[in-house]
């Protein structure tokens, strides 16, 4: 064989050996991102092949979009770093390792995940993490500070040498290299925000943001959101390049194509949904251009929700919600919003809002409204019978194709400010030696069905809610002189009295009584309800939660606030 023979033989290897190297690509970079591989430092850009042990790293100001084999994606923001330390896409044995070494990053698991969960890693600087089909963010402290890892869909398992905790969707942990990972906490908006890949277009012109699913998933999965994968043929494709490059740019397109084929039967299943009957309320207040406050509003609480389960309609009270709101006079308005459903596998129903005027008005806290979501149908509102400077209430409905999570019926939600600074308020009450009472007094809106049919809680008469406290010598007391009572909007109205009671250990708490339900001044001995909430403002000046109440064949549901 000739010299020029044994050459081309020797350059087909080492261009089917590169191929074959690449695990994924960069899907999506704004700003400026490298990689470091063999001792060297690539300048990445979008469609460029990624290989097993990449050190991925963006510049400030900057962020990135990877999308592998298996489909897992994982997005990276400004300075942070990414150490690709294992990754095997193999129908015998698949598995696949990232550590997080610094910065914000989010990931959504891909079919590795979801096929062997147990061969699917993350690791910080101070935990690991192990998932079950998942979407999970962070954020890593610099030098010795703690990690924040959380769960915004999914479940998982954040553990070090000191302990472990389950995080279900829509909460978070904090993790130090000395101590346990914390009990699970709302999850912050800031995280939640902070992990987003955001577009260097305007929002408006951008796609629904789906992760590519098969066709039998598409319809329960489009929580997990990123930015539809891109190519940008200007910059990422020279004539210079070798036709080692270019033979990985084509397989990259075609990977592409079919991601955005995905994408769109996906945005398909939405526009569809859309188009079929949907109940809107009026919405006070009117749906206009006006945005009163500049900057950002965030709230944390509880929310309320209706499902079924094996034929049976059923209702949650402890459903999280999450509402961030950035507004501002030029009409560059979102909302970063989830409500996490409080189910046998948690599920986040992600309620962002871009900017339109024409369907989403901010005022203040206790007056705002919002039409259609950036994925799903819905709407969200305040109800403003009662104004409260720490906790706001209102109504929420979203259209789900799949009842068993959600059913496309009123609900209610409950949030506040300041919900931590409010909760480590309340701990210091309870940990020390005397005793302090607090007495909040206020309101509850809410629904009644008495078996037959269902009425609204009238928001005006015969409604009060009295909520005492005891906080001192390492506990926290409802004392049983509280109440909750309201009437129904029937013609003849049912009037209830709930007298909750028990006791806490921390800032949030949670009650449930047993025969302490009185109806027209009949209380049933095996009536029961149930009260969960959370205080509000700095130094825990306003309470607010979700409650439940069953005598015979009634049932209430609703929130409550109150303020001392």
């Amino acid at each position: 064989m000739s010299q020029w023979g044994r050459l081309g033989i020797l350059m087909c290897l080492v261009l089917t050996t590169h191929v074959w190297a690449s695990i994924g690509k960069v899907s999506l970079l704004k700003g400026e991102a490298s990689a470091s591989r063999n001792n060297q430092t690539i300048t990445l850009a979008n469609g460029i092949a990624l290989e097993k042990h990449d050190v991925i790293t963006t510049q400030a100001n900057s962020q990135i979009q990877l999308i592998f084999e298996d489909k897992t994606v994982i997005t990276l923001g400004s300075e942070s770093i990414l150490d690709i330390q294992e990754y095997l896409n193999d129908d015998q044995e698949s598995k696949a390792k990232f550590k997080f070494n610094q910065g914000t990053f989010k990931t959504i698991t891909g079919q590795i995940g979801k096929k062997a969960p147990e061969n699917f890693n993350l690791e910080t600087k101070t935990a690991t993490i192990g998932i079950r089909g998942t979407t999970v963010v962070g954020s890593i402290g610099e030098g010795d500070s703690p990690d924040i890892i959380g769960c915004s869909s999914g479940r998982i398992a954040v553990s070090n040498e000191n302990g472990s905790v389950i995080i279900n969707a829509g909460f978070q942990t904090t993790v130090s290299k000395i101590q346990s990972p914390t009990p699970p906490a709302a999850l912050s908006p800031t995280l939640l925000i902070s992990s987003k890949l955001t577009p260097s277009v305007p929002l408006a012109q951008t796609s629904h943001e789906v992760e590519p699913v098969s066709q039998s998933a598409q319809t329960t999965t489009l929580n997990n959101t990123e930015l539809t994968p891109q190519i940008d043929s200007s910059s990422t494709i020279q004539t210079s390049q070798s036709k080692q490059q270019t033979a990985t740019t084509n397989s990259i397109i075609t990977q592409v194509d079919t991601i955005e084929k995905a994408v769109d039967k996906a945005n398909d299943i939405v526009s569809t949904a859309q188009t079929s009957q949907f109940v809107y309320p009026t919405f006070t207040p009117r749906l206009q251009a006006s945005w009163r406050d500049v900057g950002t509003v965030t709230l944390s609480g509880l929310a309320t929700s209706f499902y079924t389960s094996d034929g049976t309609t059923l209702s949650s009270i402890t459903d999280t919600f999450m509402l961030s709101i950035q507004s501002g006079t030029n009409n560059l308005n979102r909302t970063y919003s989830y409500i996490a459903l409080d189910r046998t596998n948690s599920f986040m129903v992600d309620l962002t809002k871009s900017s339109d005027a024409s369907t989403m008005t901010y005022k203040h806290i206790n007056q705002f409204s919002i039409k259609d979501f950036d994925i799903y149908q819905g709407w969200m509102q305040t109800r403003n019978t009662y104004s409260n400077d720490y906790v706001s209430w209102g109504y929420w409905a979203v259209k789900l194709d799949d009842d068993s999570k959600l059913l496309a019926t009123s609900n209610y939600w409950v949030a506040g400010v300041n919900a931590d600074v409010a909760k480590n308020h309340i701990d210091s009450l309870i940990a020390n030696n005397s005793t302090t009472t607090y007495a909040y007094q206020g309101h509850v809106i809410g629904t009644v069905n008495d078996g037959t049919n269902s009425y609204a809680i009238n928001p005006t008469k015969n409604n009060a809610v009295a909520l005492n406290f005891d906080f001192g010598a390492g506990t926290g007391t409802l004392k049983n002189s509280s109440y909750i009572t309201f009437q129904t909007t029937a013609s003849t109205p049912q009037r209830w009295f709930i007298t909750p009671s028990g006791s806490m250990t921390n800032g949030n708490f949670s009650f449930q009584n047993n025969g302490n339900v009185a109806i027209n001044g009949v209380t049933n001995t095996s009536s029961s309800s149930a009260l969960h909430g959370q205080f509000y403002g700095t130094s825990a000046q306003a309470v607010g939660g979700t409650f439940s109440a069953t005598s015979g064949s009634n049932t209430a549901t609703g929130v409550f606030k109150a303020i001392r």
